[in-house]
């Protein structure tokens, strides 16, 4: 896991998050990789290591290793001063593992299930033989999976804001978090599981700063389900959809849409053909532009869409 570091808000990995998302599902299926509708509870800022450290620390491991389903004989997780990151999990092909930790993380709870639930889903997808190249992108790829295996309440309380006053009235604000992806792009992965399990993640977030990370998030993931040609798209979009599909009826090669949202385009072959991703998977699809209402079962994850191509 990367260390906590500062940068600035926004939705800096989506192109890497939906790739993962389209992996995941495609590799692992919708069954799999929506282990449990409940999430991996996420301690709160009061909570610390009860007793002997060193074992409670074990025990923290085991009962991630546990939820995930992860069938290993142990996890043994050691602190290392010179570590230059959060954690490190040496990976092979046995049933033994070395989570190796930097030592401030045994003083914060929270941040502990965040930097071994990373290292776990590592060992989890590592034994699913699920990993992309290069090691960025895969880091991309496990944080994304940590958030659908229901650790990702953990994950976006680790973010922090920070305001420093001068001498002269002004101030600066630096944030922090642990990970590969923005505290957005963490309340994006949220978002997108609260709206398919009907989660009201809004309840359990335990600070100002997380909420307001998971409207943003919000926001992009409701914006992915109101797109064309998905129904209750709303009438500008609809509107721009219906010149479009207008246009391809009379030019060649049909136009592509522009918007990065809205990633459809149409393909003029015996008939018009409509070709968008699904909302849930990412899965390219294809029908035929028939300008009514139909039902699109997606391949991939098994979701039903109302369509009106």
């Amino acid at each position: 896991m990367q260390n906590s570091k500062t940068f600035e808000r926004g939705f800096h990995n989506l192109p890497e998050i939906r790739d993962s998302i389209h992996y995941l599902f495609s590799q692992l299926g919708p069954h799999n990789l929506h282990l449990t509708k409940s999430d991996f509870p996420a301690p709160s800022s009061g909570d610390t290591l009860q007793g002997d450290r060193e074992i409670a620390v074990q025990g923290v491991a085991k009962s991630i290793a546990t939820y995930l389903g992860l069938s290993v004989r142990t996890i043994t997780v050691t602190p290392v001063d010179s570590l230059p990151m959060p954690g490190r999990v040496q990976l092979h092909h046995g049933e033994d593992f070395f989570i190796e930790l930097q030592p401030i993380y045994l003083h914060n709870l929270r941040r502990l299930v965040a930097v071994l639930g990373h290292e776990l889903t590592h060992i989890l997808l590592h034994k699913s033989n699920l990993q992309f190249e290069p090691n960025d992108k895969n880091e991309i790829l496990t944080d994304t999976a940590a958030v659908y295996f229901g650790l990702g309440l953990p994950m976006l309380h680790c973010f922090q804001e920070d305001r420093t006053w001068s001498p002269f009235g002004s101030s600066f604000v630096s944030r922090s978090s642990l990970g590969y992806l923005t505290p957005d792009e963490v309340a994006y992965l949220l978002a997108r599981r609260s709206l398919h399990y009907n989660i009201d993640y809004s309840k359990l977030l335990l600070s100002y700063k997380a909420n307001d990370a998971y409207e943003e998030g919000m926001k992009v993931a409701l914006a992915e389900r109101r797109r064309p040609p998905f129904s209750g798209s709303g009438f500008v979009r609809r509107f721009i959809y219906a010149r479009k599909r207008g246009r391809a009826t009379r030019v060649k090669p049909a136009p592509k849409s522009v918007s990065s949202l809205d990633s459809y385009k149409f393909e003029v072959q015996k008939e018009l053909q409509l070709v968008f991703k699904c909302r849930v998977c990412f899965q390219q699809l294809r029908v035929p532009a028939y300008r009514r209402l139909i039902k699109v079962k997606c391949p991939t994850c098994l979701s039903i869409h109302r369509c009106e191509t």
